[in-house]
């Protein structure tokens, strides 16, 4: 990591996701990434800031956070969520990046 980077940690959103990842109700990928910004900042807002936080945080550890945002600005009515380059970065379908990133999620520490 250089110091021109900013990169995401742990914070305390941690505790709601780790609940969710457990316990439910999760937000399925593919909903929380097409979510209006008023859906997004409705009943589940806390949840769904969690979510997005540490769904970023795995694509920084995959090494394609900067590329999948880069794509999704210049492209964004192409694909507004999004989704289509996140298939395409990560070479698998939605459901299987959800069950990639919910393990990863699952594996997360408090110190990390």
């Amino acid at each position: 990591m250089d110091n021109s980077s900013i990169y995401g940690l742990i914070n305390w959103r941690f505790p709601a996701l780790k609940k969710a990842v457990s316990n439910g109700p999760l937000v399925h990928l593919k909903d929380l990434i097409a979510t209006s910004d008023a859906e997004f900042r409705g009943k589940k807002e806390a949840l769904h800031y969690a979510e997005a936080r540490y769904f970023c945080m795995y694509l920084q550890k995959k090494g394609v956070l900067s590329k999948f945002y880069r794509l999704f600005r210049d492209s964004s009515k192409e694909s507004p969520s999004g989704g289509k380059f996140l298939v395409e970065l990560l070479g698998k379908g939605m459901d299987e990046v959800e069950k990639d990133w919910l393990a990863w999620a699952a594996r997360l520490k408090n110190n990390e």
